[in-house]
């Protein structure tokens, strides 16, 4: 096998774990749009909102991460011709939040309150932190979660496509286990 195809086939495996990151944040959306109801407003209902919204733009965002291993990121440069100008800057919020409120705790992504409750003691007053730290509504509006459902098709829709160009002439599955290629694909 060449570096070249080999390159090729290591891109493919990024392309096809990349559509598997983007079905899954586009399934966490559309949990993040049903409809509001009165008890959404409890704390166990904004958690799992918090969870949808994480698990969306963690996985939106995971194919443009580095990762270990022989596999190059995605790289927007070669997706924003099929990008208009408000899905390439709502990619880059969603990196951004990614980087800076979900998988790390930038300290200007904090956001939190604790306020002292004094109770008198026998010989002296205590103070008891309380802790106020927002759960909701999220980071994403319903604006954005739809204009985020929309891109994410149609990465999903262009990755697919290039899968499917990959496998034309080839007689043989791509079979990857462990971070290895086991059985590249052979065209006739």
């Amino acid at each position: 096998m060449t570096s070249r195809e080999n390159l090729k086939q290591h891109q493919i495996v990024r392309v096809v774990y990349s559509l598997r990151d983007f079905e899954r944040a586009f399934s966490a959306l559309t949990f993040l749009r049903e409809p509001k109801r009165k008890e959404d407003c409890e704390l166990a209902h904004l958690r799992r909102h918090y969870c949808f919204e994480m698990t969306a733009i963690v996985s939106y965002a995971r194919p443009f991460s580095r990762a270990y291993g022989p596999v190059s990121p995605l790289s927007m440069t070669d997706l924003s011709e099929y990008l208009d100008i408000s899905q390439i800057k709502l990619h880059e919020r969603i990196l951004n939040l990614r980087n800076k409120a979900f998988a790390h705790s930038d300290f200007d992504a904090m956001e939190f309150r604790i306020d002292p409750i004094f109770i008198d003691g026998e010989n002296r007053s205590v103070a008891f932190p309380v802790f106020n730290v927002p759960e909701g509504p999220g980071f994403l509006d319903q604006n954005e979660i739809l204009l985020m459902e929309s891109l994410v098709k149609k990465l999903i829709n262009h990755l697919a496509g290039t899968v499917f160009e990959f496998f034309q002439g080839s007689t043989e599955p791509l079979i990857v286990s462990a971070g290895r290629i086991i059985n590249p694909p052979h065209s006739d």
